[in-house]
């Protein structure tokens, strides 16, 4: 839930919608344009290009929020242990298919 001070502003810019949800500027801007993918299908952030900068209504904010029950620490977390368990089996991966030599192998012969 935004604050009355928030709510009662005309428009935001990334910069205060994010600090009103604590989350970073570009995430918003994300939100805009990538929008989240739910279960029911991808909600997009309502915003709009005032003078070549974005611009949010609070309304707008808030019906997100309320529609797509975002929460950027917990889908950065998990993306983050996905990224982490990705990387380690690439690092084993080469060595399965003989892009590198057997561990423990003397390679000065070659």
């Amino acid at each position: 839930m935004l604050d009355p001070k928030t709510l009662s502003k005309e428009y935001l810019s990334p910069s205060q919608a994010a600090n009103a949800v604590r989350t970073h500027p570009h995430t918003v801007v994300r939100w805009i344009l990538c929008g989240i993918k739910t279960r029911v299908g991808r909600h997009y952030l309502r915003a709009r290009k005032v003078g070549g900068r974005w611009r949010i209504q609070p309304q707008d904010l808030q019906a997100f929020l309320d529609n797509t029950n975002a929460d950027a620490h917990t889908d950065n977390a998990r993306r983050h242990e996905s990224d982490t368990r990705r990387r380690a089996r690439a690092i084993q991966r080469p060595r399965a298919f003989g892009v590198l030599p057997p561990a423990g192998r003397n390679n000065a012969s070659r």
